[in-house]
């Protein structure tokens, strides 16, 4: 029996999720494995912080998003890398055999489109604009953090279906 501890943030309640051999379940209630009907991994990292992941589960019920980043206080939290891993991964397991289950990973299809082809137009014009300037070292020094930042971003973030059996590692802190 795999338990989980997550808190979103300073909104949101702090909830231990529970696998037992029926479902998934927390101090509120229970959802069985057969509910489930979709579970999408997600890379969603903020300005200052990079590594946050974050499984949503959707079910007929509703929908519960688990991050590997705990909320404890003001500007402090907490990362459980080991925990989440090993709790998504017994989550798989389980949800691996149940008809009609699907995995995703990253954004929805327009979003990713969408922020895809504002990179490729905002950023560029940024650059251009210092390149005007006449700062030709500050545009390429901007371009490549840009292109090291969010590389990574669209590659973790781009939408994929896989199996419950193959995780895919990109999307695992």
């Amino acid at each position: 029996m795999e338990s989980y501890l997550n808190r979103l943030s300073a909104l949101s309640k702090e909830k231990t999720y529970t696998l037992n051999e029926e479902g998934i379940a927390d101090e509120t209630g229970a959802w069985k494995y057969s509910d489930i009907k979709h579970v999408q991994l997600k890379f969603t990292p903020t300005r200052y912080y990079g590594g946050i992941y974050q499984c949503v589960i959707t079910s007929q019920s509703g929908e519960v998003t688990l991050s590997n980043r705990r909320y404890k206080g003001p500007a402090d939290f907490d990362y459980q890398n080991e925990a989440y891993n090993r709790f998504v991964k017994e989550l798989h397991k389980k949800l691996e055999s149940i008809a009609g289950m699907s995995f995703g990973s990253g954004m929805s299809r327009p979003r990713f489109m969408l922020e895809l082809i504002g990179s490729l137009i905002f950023f560029p014009l940024i650059v251009y604009a210092i390149f005007a300037l006449g700062q030709a070292l500050v545009g390429g020094l901007i371009l490549l953090v840009l292109a090291v930042r969010l590389i990574p971003y669209y590659r973790k973030n781009k939408p994929r279906s896989y199996r419950a059996s193959e995780i895919p590692d990109d999307l695992l802190p």
